[in-house]
């Protein structure tokens, strides 16, 4: 390994000096003719392996004769894409030039999109900040000059740099959903003459608009071929426009032939070419981050595999072989060559492509990615057969599942004509207990009874949610709370959090969008939900509200959370469970929002405690404990100005104290960590002044502990390797005990993850230890035991968290982790990891600049099954399910996957009495709407 490393730097040395223009990359263009070339793959924090090529295992690149037949002829792609570097020596011949340009003056030049158009900011600056899209129009058109790299049609390809994507930070872009831009290239260029259209980017659901929609039409009834990146995210549910039928969807393969980790799979990937440790042009003001030559680098990903079909797709139009993109997957079908020794990769083989003889049927099933199965069983198949040749046709389709889950295989008489022909097979499926993910194979067959085409088809079934209870919501109309659209649907309902692991009910607010000055609030222990309107002292911008005794008489209030209207305080109002001010003119408390921040929220939950203290102007109440790094306030310090702390920013637990202050309650930023406790923890401790002692962690409170405004927290003494760290119990902010003490292994560089029990519902005694050792390894160990044990992920999917950690009883633990690509289950019976199953998650798109993440919340599905509850909608729309064992392994049954009705909106779930509860805010009765439960089990 060490030799292995000193080669690269010895090499990455000797290009730093090279002139980039004297260098001859093509040997490096494994994608073109692999001859057992090889590259590095990092496999581990330090560690390298050698990835030896497998001969012959490329594009099958055209021979000389196979480009004469084209000769000159040209072929105009459009890269929708980042933009392109126009003056590139590379690329700078290859540029489209708009017709309009042609004999305009240079003043009249600069008003029109002569080498390209930018529809971010309706101009024809098409610069690449991000060397994205520069680094695609290398592959394609990079000249052929024994400099640098051979494109692949680089005398037959001219470039449309058309820039509509950046880094972008959400969905929108100066105000305008950022699809929208997408189908304004893609119209450009069709509109503008392109041939092929390459689209290096994916977008989820929640922004695949019917104007995006239109314009993919629009290309591929213009016989515009449509190319796009499968992603790289290792998943097999792919999002638009790779799920669209009608474009060529690419994923990656190695230099093996095998799949790059990375890359998406599944029955919507048309195609696979090569997508690992590719070489191409990067913009000429841009650093070269691997191979430290100027004006090009190396890169990995579905984007750049993509142009291998891109290339293809236009040498074929060129040569008349297709017209289309339908014609193209034809070719596609028939010409594929698969490598890999264990998958089914159909991968782009370029002289195969010309044997073609004659284009038959495809198989057009994107559509029914997803299906939704009937509460009786019943399953709908429907897609389209395009048929290119009217002189091939087909007298029969069947439909066969590999794991024999269907009562019956299912064959439908249907003539296959010339052009498009709808399908639809009904079957039914034999029982719910099946796994969610099923492989179909469909097979057209002749008159002779012969396969004429067949395809394999991998779909996702997902079941109707069932509605087990409704509660209607009286006094506002529907409108006003629901908006349901064909690719959005949302509520206006906002959770109530409560606290308590096991509630009873569930309650929620709507936002008053004409003031600031109030909110709706639903109750849920009433029959029916009647809004209450709470009535502010101030103008509150609402961010949270939430439930707990504030005044500490036993008997839940209601906390509103949120900042002045000008933003510049955080503000908490507490009301009874009548709306009215809890502390009469004393019940709105307003912190200055300073660098310390306000509360904080993570993945739906409140990452704070409430803690009893006294207050001078209130008595004793509940206020907000949390976490943060920030300067030791000056009360909590010594006034001696000898013996005093050190005031230094640190982690440390902050208390909000209310107190009045010219005739308003301000909220003082108190610390547990004061002068007065660390003397008294010292003594008790017998710690020297030399000793360091370190906050670590809050612990999650149980119901008793919230009521009583009691919290637990973990303190450590030292800093290096082991240290001894303490369980210490606060009664409220002046009183506290040592629970407990421990040793651990560097403990203050570590999670802490409380453990629920699936007996009775409630946060235990017992925490889980935690610490990221490196990016695909953790080491962990329980509070109540010395053991530590490791748990290792593949390095291509890097771990993140303990999603959650369940107390099953009899000394056996659940614990779900959180990788990139995978959600892991680790089963854990007497302090020993006797099991390991993984599920693959759907966690983001390949669109640059932007993470589009699947939601995990954890819950208990009842009193012996804990699970995580996922939120797919922004991604794939109308999908939701639960994650959760069955025996030892995670489970992906269809029980457990739903779709959610036309008129109705997810409002997410709730935990009541122990168990999972899964809400829709639905339209009806009448002009009202209804909250409908369904009881997860």
């Amino acid at each position: 390994m060490r030799t292995h490393l000193l080669k690269t730097l010895l090499l990455s040395a000797v290009y730093l000096v090279v002139n980039a223009n004297s260098i001859d990359l093509v040997s490096r263009q494994w994608s073109i003719d692999n001859n057992s070339q090889s590259y590095s793959r990092k496999v581990s924090e330090l560690e390298f392996k050698e990835i030896k090529g497998v001969d012959g295992v490329d594009i099958n690149y055209f021979s000389d004769e196979d480009l004469e037949s084209i000769d000159d002829k040209k072929s105009l792609v459009a890269i929708i894409d980042t933009g392109v570097d126009i003056d590139h020596p590379e690329l700078k011949d290859n540029i489209w030039l708009y017709p309009e340009c042609i004999g305009k003056s240079e003043e009249e030049k600069k008003e029109l999109p002569c080498r390209g158009y930018n529809v971010l900011d309706g101009n024809a600056d098409v610069s690449d900040n991000e060397g994205h899209g520069t680094f695609v129009a290398g592959l394609l058109s990079a000249k052929k000059d024994g400099v640098g790299i051979d494109g692949l049609l680089p005398k037959n390809i001219k470039i449309m740099p058309i820039k509509a994507i950046t880094n972008f930070q959400g969905f929108t872009y100066k105000g305008k959903v950022v699809s929208s831009y997408i189908a304004r290239a893609i119209a450009f260029a069709v509109n503008n003459g392109a041939d092929v259209i390459n689209l290096s980017l994916g977008i989820p659901k929640v922004i695949e608009t019917p104007q995006l929609i239109s314009a993919i039409d629009y290309a591929l009834e213009k016989d515009v071929i449509v190319v796009a990146a499968a992603g790289n995210n290792n998943k097999k549910k792919n999002i638009f426009p790779c799920n669209y039928d009608g474009v060529i969807c690419v994923g990656g393969i190695d230099i093996q032939g095998e799949k790059v980790a990375s890359s998406n799979y599944g029955q919507v990937v048309d195609i696979y070419a090569p997508g690992e440790k590719l070489i191409s042009t990067i913009p000429t003001n841009m650093e070269s981050k691997v191979l430290r030559i100027g004006q090009y680098d190396l890169k990995s990903g579905t984007s750049y595999a993509i142009a291998h079909v891109t290339a293809l797709a236009a040498a074929l139009k060129l040569k008349g072989i297709v017209k289309n993109s339908y014609e193209f997957l034809s070719v596609l079908n028939q010409s594929s060559t698969n490598y890999s020794k264990d998958f089914w990769l159909p991968s782009v083989d370029y002289k195969k492509s010309l044997l073609v003889k004659n284009l038959y049927p495809v198989l057009l099933t994107k559509k029914m990615d997803t299906l939704e199965v009937s509460p009786r069983g019943d399953i709908v198949f429907e897609f389209e057969v395009y048929n290119p040749n009217e002189s091939i046709s087909a007298h029969k389709v069947c439909l066969t599942s590999d794991s024999d889950i269907l009562t019956k295989d299912t064959c439908f008489d249907k003539e296959i004509v010339n052009g498009r022909n709808v399908i639809k097979l009904k079957s039914k499926i034999k029982s719910f207990d099946i796994e969610s993910w099923q492989n179909f194979n469909i097979k057209l067959i002749t008159s002779s009874d012969e396969v004429l085409v067949s395809k394999k088809a991998s779909l996702q079934l997902v079941k109707p949610i069932k509605l087990d209870e409704a509660k209607v919501i009286t006094k506002i109309a529907a409108g006003a709370l629901l908006r349901i659209a064909p690719n959005i649907k949302s509520s206006a309902l906002l959770k109530v959090i409560d606290f308590t692991a096991n509630k009873a009910t569930q309650d929620y607010y709507v936002l008053n969008n004409r003031s600031l000055r109030s909110i709706f609030y639903l109750n849920e222990a009433k029959k029916e939900y009647s809004p209450m309107q709470i009535k502010f002292a101030t103008d509150i911008n609402v961010i949270s509200v939430l439930k707990a005794d504030m005044n500490l008489d036993g008997t839940k209030d209601i906390l509103v959370y949120g900042t002045s209207k000008d933003k510049r305080e955080y503000i908490l109002a507490s009301y009874d469970v009548a709306g009215k001010p809890l502390f009469g003119e004393k019940s709105t408390w307003k912190l200055n929002a300073t660098q310390f921040g306000g509360l904080n929220f993570n993945r739906g939950r409140p990452y704070f405690n409430f803690i009893k203290t006294t207050s001078k102007s209130l008595g004793d109440v509940l206020v907000p404990l949390v976490s943060r790094v920030f300067d030791l306030p000056q009360i909590d310090n010594n006034q001696d100005p000898i013996d005093y702390l050190n005031n230094v920013k640190k982690k440390r637990p902050y208390y909000l104290l209310p107190e009045v202050v010219d005739e308003e309650v301000k909220l003082q930023i108190r610390t547990l960590e004061s002068y007065d406790f660390d003397s008294k923890l010292r003594e008790q401790l017998d710690l020297g002044f030399y000793e360091n002692l370190q906050f670590v962690s809050l612990l999650e409170q149980d119901n008793k502990s919230l009521m009583k405004g009691s919290v637990k927290l973990i303190f450590a003494v030292g800093e290096v390797s082991f240290n001894n760290y303490y369980v210490i119990n606060f009664d409220d902010t002046s009183n506290f005990n040592i629970v407990k003490k421990k040793r651990s292994l560097q403990i203050h560089k570590s999670n802490i993850t409380t453990i629920r029990s699936t007996v009775d519902g409630e946060f235990t005694q017992n925490y889980l230890i935690t610490r990221q050792q490196e990016r695909n390894k953790l080491a962990f160990k329980f509070s109540d035991s010395s053991k530590t044990l490791r748990f290792e992920s593949e390095w291509e999917d890097p771990l993140s968290s303990i999603l959650a950690a369940f107390d099953e009883g009899q000394g056996e633990y659940s614990i779900y982790v959180e990788g990139r690509y995978n959600i892991h289950l680790l089963n854990i019976v007497d302090n020993k990891i006797v099991n390991h199953s993984k599920r693959s998650i759907n966690r983001e798109s390949s669109f640059p600049g932007a993470n589009f993440s699947q939601i995990f919340q954890m819950s208990q599905i009842n009193s012996s099954k804990g699970g995580i509850y996922t939120d797919m909608q922004r991604l794939f729309g109308n999908n939701i399910s639960v994650i959760t064992k069955d025996g030892n392994v995670l489970s992906s049954k269809l029980k457990y996957h739903y779709s959610i009705p036309a008129q109705c909106a997810l409002i997410g779930h709730a935990q009541i009495d122990k168990n999972m509860q899964i809400r829709l805010h639905c339209m009806g009765p009448g002009k009202l709407s209804s909250v409908y439960i369904h009881n997860v089990k």
